[in-house]
């Protein structure tokens, strides 16, 4: 399924000229976020984070690859989990000279993901496929700015609306994904 992501983001390059988009890749720090655990998941950095926009009219609508995550340590083990997802957002902005604000919608259609654990040095690990996981819904806020007509910077926060996984043993402590991300855009 990455694969098919990567091939679909990188066919747009050969359009970009006769489509006026942008590419955008970056990296997030991501997090799971739960109202009873919060301040027992660390954060993680997840790159690449990548997606291809074009302006429709109000909206900014885009398509890319984003993960989320988390790690956990206790006394003698280490847990870390990664989640992958085609993702499809639109977000409105208001630009103010060469500053931009804006604020959408994002869905993230899960690929699948990974559980890795280390206890007492024993390795083992569980693949999560797309069904075990719900379709992220997200709030997107974000800032950024145009150095040129072509290059700028961007920064996102990214909150999950929905609870992330539809198997019990984790569906039930109500989790959602959040990122913090910096990306560089480029426009054809």
């Amino acid at each position: 399924m990455k694969k098919i992501v990567l091939i679909t983001v990188l066919s747009f390059y050969g359009l970009q000229a006769q489509m006026g988009v942008n590419v955008v890749v970056g990296a997030a720090y991501v997090n799971f976020v739960s109202e009873d655990e919060q301040e027992l998941y660390d954060p993680v950095i997840a790159v690449p984070e990548i997606a291809v926009e074009k302006k429709l009219g109000p909206v900014v609508a885009g398509v890319g690859y984003y993960s989320g995550g988390y790690t956990w340590s206790g006394s003698d083990i280490t847990t870390s989990v990664k989640l992958d997802y085609l993702s499809l957002y639109g977000i409105v902005p208001l630009f103010l000279g060469p500053v931009g604000i804006g604020a959408g919608l994002g869905i993230g259609i899960p690929m699948g993901g990974i559980l890795e654990s280390e206890y007492a040095g024993e390795k083992e690990s569980v693949d999560f496929e797309s069904d075990d996981l719900e379709i992220d819904q997200s709030l997107i806020l974000g800032a950024g700015i145009q150095f040129t007509e072509q290059i700028g910077v961007r920064t996102y926060l990214r909150m999950g609306l929905v609870d992330i996984f539809t198997i019990p043993w984790f569906s039930a402590s109500d989790v959602t994904n959040a990122g913090l991300g910096v990306a560089l855009s480029y426009s054809f």
